[in-house]
């Protein structure tokens, strides 16, 4: 079968395997891998390193089979290879429990792969942050050498999360091999390695970086067992002389430890705080944000966005790409009565049920996300895309009488299991994610406005 036929066949498999394991299962193990090769009810399944090759083999293959065997309607068996770029022996094939770890793995990203747009070169420094991104690009420079560890935190949206990934592009253009990874994805990963008796392979591959990037640590207060082994993981690393860098949501100070020695290590590094964005800072990464949209944004609206009340970047882009969807999608100048129309609480942002045309969801998704129609109806199964995908179908549902199956030919001829399980996705999200209400608010008020032709 040729490797494109191959690579669509595991594509819908990951559309179902999306609702069988957790969003951090589904990132760390899943995302990155590739369908190859099907021949004589074998099929090929590419990944990046040997320890994402083991853990599948070892603890998820019976899932996959299952899974593939449901898209190909026949029974199949799986073979799991390593990346020519990141496997030392050329097409080498896991099988159960063949995999050398101790084998050296190449410069290169080990977990999460950076975030494109979030470079040095697209962080906006300001008066917060300043002293932040001066740090950041120091440890990239001689990392293990100067403030080690080194630890940035602050609320949501004020450019940790940004700065991290930053440094993880430097860090792999240095030829430093950098694991970029959560806190959440470190305690389930280790729950998992207790379970199935695979912690030496869990603490080997921890211990393997050159830079270690972990957000949001405060994730991983009061759980004792996963604070011990973050402890023994800093140790290994800082005594090799490697760097570590964290992120956390709440003050150093502020977090709560079990285990002290974790505490006092953090400590002994460099703590930066960056502080809620006052209007200067707001006005100069609007006025950045600016020179990257589709359309012009004038002065006045720039001015008008940052004496609003946010509390962190993440509403002010909403707020933005809100503005700048509905003067693309109705062709009105984007001037200060559409922002101040389109952000005002009193517009009635009501969409009557069943009376909508998916082509209005499928370009309103679009523009407030800044991506082609093509872009979200096509097979790109990057993240931020496929979020929006599901967003997209979710509204459609909701708001016409359109099948899951017709539904499902909007976007590239998917069935109704992948758009059932996208919109069950939302479903979840809307319980757990407060901004992913907003988000669905302000699509649904661009698309009215539009059709009432403000």
């Amino acid at each position: 079968m040729p490797n494109n036929s191959a690579k669509a066949i595991w594509e819908q498999a990951l559309e179902l395997l999306k609702a069988e394991v957790s969003p951090a299962a589904y990132e760390t193990w899943l995302e990155s891998t590739k369908g190859i090769s099907l021949t004589d009810r074998l099929f090929t399944l590419e990944v990046s390193n040997s320890f994402i090759a083991d853990w599948l083999d070892q603890r998820m293959k019976a899932l996959l089979e299952r899974t593939l065997a449901m898209v190909l309607h026949e029974p199949i068996n799986i073979s799991i290879t390593i990346s020519k770029d990141n496997s030392p022996q050329e097409n080498s094939t896991i099988t159960t429990n063949t995999v050398e770890h101790k084998k050296e793995i190449k410069s290169g990203y080990l977990r999460q792969i950076p975030k494109k747009d979030l470079t040095f070169n697209s962080f906006v420094s300001t008066t917060h942050s300043e002293l932040a991104r001066a740090a950041a690009i120091e440890v990239i420079e001689k990392p293990g050498h100067t403030y080690n560890p080194l630890v940035l935190s602050g609320p949501p949206g004020v450019g940790k999360t940004h700065l991290l990934h930053a440094m993880a592009h430097e860090a792999k253009d240095r030829n430093n091999r950098t694991l970029l990874t959560t806190a959440e994805h470190f305690v389930n990963e280790f729950i998992d390695a207790a379970r199935h008796k695979g912690i030496n392979q869990f603490r080997e591959f921890y211990r393997s970086p050159d830079i270690f990037i972990l957000d949001d640590i405060q994730f991983i207060c009061g759980k004792e067992k996963s604070e011990e082994n973050l402890y023994y993981t800093f140790n290994t690393l800082l005594d090799k002389g490697k760097q570590v860098v964290l992120s956390s949501q709440i003050p150093l100070e502020d977090l709560v430890f079990s285990n002290l020695q974790l505490q006092n290590s953090l400590s002994a590094g460099l703590n930066i705080t960056l502080d809620v964005l006052n209007k200067s800072s707001l006005v100069s990464i609007l006025a950045f944000k600016a020179t990257r949209l589709p359309i012009q944004l004038p002065d006045d609206i720039l001015h008008y966005l940052a004496n609003r009340p946010y509390k962190n970047m993440h509403q002010l882009d909403g707020d933005l790409n809100k503005i700048v969807a509905l003067a693309t999608l109705t062709g009105r100048p984007l001037d200060l009565d559409l922002a101040i129309h389109t952000l005002s609480p009193r517009v009635n942002s009501t969409i009557s049920p069943k009376s909508m045309q998916a082509s209005a969801f499928i370009k309103g998704t679009a523009a407030y996300y800044q991506f082609d129609v093509s872009v979200l109806t096509g097979k790109t199964r990057h993240r931020n895309v496929v979020q929006a995908r599901h967003i997209a179908m979710y509204l459609i549902r909701e708001n016409t009488i359109l099948s899951l199956s017709q539904i499902g030919k909007l976007f590239g001829g998917r069935d109704h299991t992948t758009v059932l399980h996208g919109i069950q996705k939302v479903k979840s999200r809307l319980s757990t994610d407060e901004t992913i209400a907003t988000e669905l608010a302000s699509i649904s008020h661009i698309i009215s406005t539009t059709i009432n032709n403000i």
